[in-house]
């Protein structure tokens, strides 16, 4: 799978700004083309037929300021597309749980076949592991199809996102490295000029060597030979036009891809993941789980599947 730019996108909002905010990156990730579809979804967690029309006008008049400021920016306007749905209820006049929530998001861009799911969250980093919120925490473990995951505290308007530095994290797999081209594609349209790839060695000795050995989702290097891998990854990068740095860290893998976004001031990581290490509650495995809690930067999670 070659995976570029994006060309239907489901945006779930839930009529905050910081989730609004979100918005700001549709024209970085789409190809511009009026033949593209934008999806803005919300659910109401009420049901109740005034709530889904107000719901629905909401959508309309967002989807109206969306096409105006698309405009505004010189490129085409994809067909927007405004939906409101009723989550399904658990039990009778109670109001659904942030899982029916989830459901009935992916279930919607499945259904859609969109090939990309965008929203915001309240809280991302820290100890504490429910901090992007169970909302995107259940679309992440659900969905079929790229996530992109912005963080909200990050962005409070609807802007064109600012992505000058671009990460990607490859694990010597020729899965991961499919986030190359898609990175190249981003940064061509978003004007990013910089980029970083990096790769993180896993310990040998010691206690966490016996928890962090090798897995389905790494290709094991010879010691000495990651360099000379990152700096070929580097040069497919640099055919897009970009100044490309190489970096290479020891330890856990996510903490460390986290570390190295904080280091380097990314703005956005781009990385791939087939979900085959960790629970199945997690299907873009143990790694990118790790790192979409820790990332000081918004994730685009491309799901290759296995």
């Amino acid at each position: 799978m070659n995976v570029t730019l994006f060309s239907k996108v489901l945006v779930a909002l839930d009529g905050s700004l910081t989730a609004e905010a979100a918005l700001g990156f549709l024209p970085s990730v789409m190809e511009p083309s009026p033949a593209n579809e934008v999806i803005l979804f919300t659910v109401v967690e009420s049901g109740a037929e005034d709530d889904l029309a107000t719901a629905k006008s909401y959508l309309d008049g967002s989807a109206a300021d969306l096409a105006e400021w698309w405009r505004r920016g010189g490129t085409p306007v994809p067909i927007i597309h405004a939906r409101a749905a009723s989550a399904e209820h658990a039990a009778p006049n109670r109001p659904p749980g942030k899982r029916r929530i989830s459901n009935a998001i992916v279930d919607t861009a499945k259904a859609a076949q969109a090939d990309l799911i965008l929203l915001s969250s309240n809280g991302w980093a820290g100890s504490d592991r429910w901090l992007i919120g169970l909302v995107a925490e259940v679309v992440l473990q659900l969905a079929e199809t790229a996530v992109l995951l912005v963080r909200a505290d990050d962005f409070h308007r609807v802007a064109p996102a600012k992505i000058s530095r671009i990460l990607v994290p490859l694990d010597g797999s020729e899965l991961a490295e499919q986030a190359l081209s898609c990175a190249a594609a981003v940064a061509s349209r978003a004007g990013a000029r910089e980029a970083t790839v990096a790769h993180v060695r896993l310990p040998r000795e010691g206690a966490a060597s016996k928890i962090m050995r090798p897995t389905w989702d790494f290709r094991p290097f010879p010691r000495g030979e990651e360099g000379a891998y990152l700096i070929e990854a580097a040069r497919r990068l640099e055919g897009a036009g970009m100044a490309v740095t190489t970096a290479l860290r020891d330890g856990d893998p996510g903490p460390q891809v986290a570390a190295e976004a904080l280091a380097c001031g990314a703005d956005l990581i781009v990385m791939a993941s087939h979900g085959r290490s960790g629970s199945q509650t997690r299907p873009y495995g143990k790694v990118a789980d790790d790192i979409l809690h820790a990332s000081p930067a918004p994730v685009l999670m491309l799901h290759t599947g296995e």
